[in-house]
């Protein structure tokens, strides 16, 4: 979960970005997979590991799979931001010189500015993140102005941050979706799905993200928390007849 204690989270990444009236965003493709067991073993050679003779091959080895950074292990993330140094050196002193703010969140990078940002400037952001071997994601590469919703690691950002304009009506649709299922699978004494125990568990991963974002005492996510209860367990006279099957048992 989520936790304002964090030095480093979405929110904190977006704040940065606050009140500034132009944005750049950049996406990168493949952005584990472009990061390469050459390039792991060369950082564990260097600073500030420094490891010796066959570690650093090793560690390779046991991090990386087919020659590239997988996605969804607990290193990768670490390892991929150790391996960007380099570029986000590059990227912060560009942007500096050209009075934005950067961040990086994983792929996800960031440029905002109190002037707007030109093509020529996209440009240049452009080939100096192909030049250490990344490719841009055109198709999400986008610009912002005074007058658009910024949208930064998700989050939409003006002189504040706060979640993006569809994110709780979204969440609710799907509270009340939830509630039509578990009550259809009641009344036809069925057992609950895979399918249904995922749903739970997105539908109060987002929850819990709304409260980060909201904070707790935040009565449009206190309404949605006790919407989401309410589904999950409906007042006993919103069922019709129980049947047995819905009772697990072993023979």
């Amino acid at each position: 979960m989520l936790n304002d204690d964090d030095r480093r989270n979405v929110l904190t990444n977006a704040r940065k970005h606050a009140g500034k009236p132009y944005l750049l965003n950049v996406d990168l493709i493949d952005f584990f997979h472009a990061i390469s067991r050459e390039q792991i073993v060369a950082m564990f050679e260097g600073k500030p590991f420094q490891f010796k003779k066959d570690l650093p091959d090793l560690l390779a080895d046991l991090v990386t799979y087919q020659g590239r950074l997988p996605m969804g292990t607990p290193t990768s993330p670490v390892l991929s931001n150790l391996a960007c140094r380099e570029l986000d050196e590059q990227l912060s002193a560009f942007a500096d010189d050209m009075l934005w703010v950067y961040t990086r969140y994983a792929d996800d990078m960031s440029f905002s500015s109190r002037k707007l940002i030109d093509a020529d400037k996209v440009d240049s952001v452009r080939a100096i993140i192909e030049k250490s071997g990344f490719e841009v994601n055109q198709r999400k590469l986008k610009t912002y102005g005074p007058e658009d919703d910024k949208i930064v690691t998700g989050l939409l950002v003006t002189d504040k941050v706060t979640l993006a304009p569809d994110y709780l009506p979204r969440l609710d649709d799907d509270i009340r979706q939830l509630q039509n299922v578990l009550l259809i699978q009641n009344e036809q004494g069925q057992l609950s799905t895979r399918w249904v125990e995922q749903f739970k568990k997105n539908i109060m991963g987002r929850l819990n993200f709304a409260g980060f974002v909201l904070k707790r005492h935040d009565e449009r996510y206190i309404d949605l928390k006790d919407a989401y209860y309410t589904a999950i367990n409906p007042p006993q006279e919103e069922f019709g007849a129980v049947s047995w099957r819905g009772f697990p048992y072993n023979i």
